[in-house]
């Protein structure tokens, strides 16, 4: 790491990447940051500099490892009540439902394979918790999805599930076919 490099990194010492949390190349002591046009071009060498055979200059990357805005205790405890909900198995089906299109409680019975009364239940309490929402047309009251941000969740967690299973299929196949291998091989 070059020694003109200052013990910490902010603003006023160092540009910061307007796309990301890292900072690039410091500036150097006393003077100001670039216009944002520069921020990722190398500055100019002296003239007599530019002329001379010279290495190219490189870019060092520093990633923000600062922690910008801590969630407050109620966030937190939101958090975590959501995620409990999302823990049940049959409440996370009724959601991974909702996403493709609003149901009715009948129609979403159906789908999940639960009585019209627990699905009821289910959704009252997702409701409550803002992850669900609802719409009346006459005497029937139809569920979607809150915002795009339980989708995300929702997706987010069954594409890291099936990830995760098929890591541990794939490390229990490999096992097997090892095991297999060897029980041939002595067997020869």
């Amino acid at each position: 790491m070059p020694s003109s490099l200052p013990a910490r990194r902010d603003p006023a010492c160092a540009q910061r990447c307007p796309a990301s949390a890292t900072w690039l190349r410091p500036c150097p002591p006393g003077t100001a940051a670039p216009p944002a046009t520069a921020r990722h071009r190398p500055p100019l060498a002296p003239q007599a500099a530019r002329t001379a055979p010279t290495h190219r200059s490189r870019y060092a990357i520093y990633v923000n490892t600062q922690i910008s805005v801590i969630p407050s205790e109620d966030e937190f405890q939101s958090a975590v009540g959501m995620l409990k909900l999302l823990g049940d198995e049959t409440r996370l089906r009724i959601i991974w439902a909702l996403l493709e299109s609003e149901h009715s409680v009948n129609e979403l019975a159906e789908l999940v394979g639960a009585n019209a009364a627990g699905v009821s239940q289910h959704l009252a309490k997702l409701r409550l918790a803002r992850l669900v929402r609802t719409r009346r047309d006459g005497t029937r009251i139809f569920y979607s999805v809150d915002d795009a941000h339980v989708r995300s969740l929702v997706e987010d967690v069954l594409s890291h599930a099936d990830h995760v299973t098929r890591t541990n299929s794939d490390r229990a196949g490999s096992v097997s076919s090892k095991k297999t291998e060897r029980s041939r091989a002595h067997q020869s």
